[in-house]
């Protein structure tokens, strides 16, 4: 067993242990293991585990989609059911003529996702495994994001929040640390200040016919600069990528790429959502540092909407 699995089954043991000691027996356990973390059973030649480690797109630096452990079904039992994200490959020769991918929540905890992958041979499943990844993914992401959604409902900034909302109309959840502001005209930046990871979110009024750099460039160029004018902000244009959703009914293109201080060493990653006539962004500067965990927090909150 491999360093990070001895790792993950303390973590769960010690999951199981809390709850006996909390006299929850009766009822469903809390789910172990950290953001990002996926149990993949039965994958003998790591199919699903190498489409589960791709590099996460939009980051300065290589780092896969999820911190993947394995075991095989023999060994699938006690404290390794209390993972948060499972994933149980089957190899069954009675299968189908194609792979089929299910999902169920909270089997055996809570919060959980398990997903079932079954096909008839390994030869099946690597073949076409390629074409179900970014569907795994996706699926496994939104479960993280939600929980994250869930734990940032009790986590808010009210003040930040009046504070977008008075700007902008949009009702985005920000998060707690973020106590640092800066206003301008149909501008808001706001900031944790953090000295080892900064955690940033921007929110700007852009005209819908300016492309989207050129719009981001403008904004923060005169918002955010160093610690001089000749130090601002901009964006790395041939790293940008954009990708239509929908949000709540309501069309919106998500951004991605990279952002780098003019005259400075600084830079990082920035997602952005483009909805009507503002731009909602979030940005990180935290060198050397792994970045996947936190930019896909600050995403949720850019996903996020509050009714009270």
């Amino acid at each position: 067993m491999r360093g990070y699995e001895r790792m993950l089954l303390a973590a769960l043991c010690a999951v199981t242990l809390l709850t006996a000691c909390n006299g929850r027996r009766g009822l469903q356990p809390s789910s172990g293991g950290r953001p990002y973390e996926v149990l993949v059973v039965g994958d003998r030649d790591s199919t699903v585990a190498r489409a589960l480690s791709e590099d996460v797109p939009g980051l300065p630096q290589p780092e896969p989609a999820f911190d993947v452990s394995t075991c095989d079904s023999a060994h699938f039992k006690n404290a390794l059911r209390l993972a948060r994200a499972i994933v149980i490959v089957t190899i069954d020769p009675q299968a189908a003529s194609r792979l089929r991918m299910r999902y169920e929540k909270d089997v055996w905890a809570q919060p959980q996702t398990v997903v079932y992958i079954t096909a008839a041979d390994t030869k099946m499943l690597e073949s076409q495994m390629a074409g179900q990844a970014t569907a795994l993914c996706n699926l496994l992401t939104r479960a993280e994001i939600n929980a994250e959604l869930a734990r940032l409902k009790h986590h808010r900034n009210i003040e930040m929040e009046r504070k977008v909302n008075r700007l902008s109309g949009l009702r985005t959840m920000i998060p707690e640390e973020m106590t640092a502001s800066k206003s301008a005209r149909n501008f808001l930046w706001m900031s944790n200040n953090g000295t080892q990871t900064m955690t940033n979110i921007a929110i700007y009024r852009a005209d819908k016919a300016m492309p989207f750099t050129a719009a981001r460039d403008s904004a923060l160029r005169k918002n955010i600069l160093g610690e001089t004018d000749a130090m601002y902000m901009a964006t790395v244009p041939m790293t940008v990528t954009a990708q239509k959703e929908t949000l709540r009914g309501q069309k919106v293109t998500v951004y991605r790429g990279l952002w780098q201080m003019e005259g400075d060493a600084m830079g990082g990653p920035f997602v952005a959502r483009r909805i009507g006539d503002w731009i909602v962004e979030a940005f990180v500067y935290a060198p050397g540092k792994e970045k996947r965990n936190t930019m896909r927090r600050l995403e949720a909150a850019l996903m996020s909407e509050w009714n009270d």
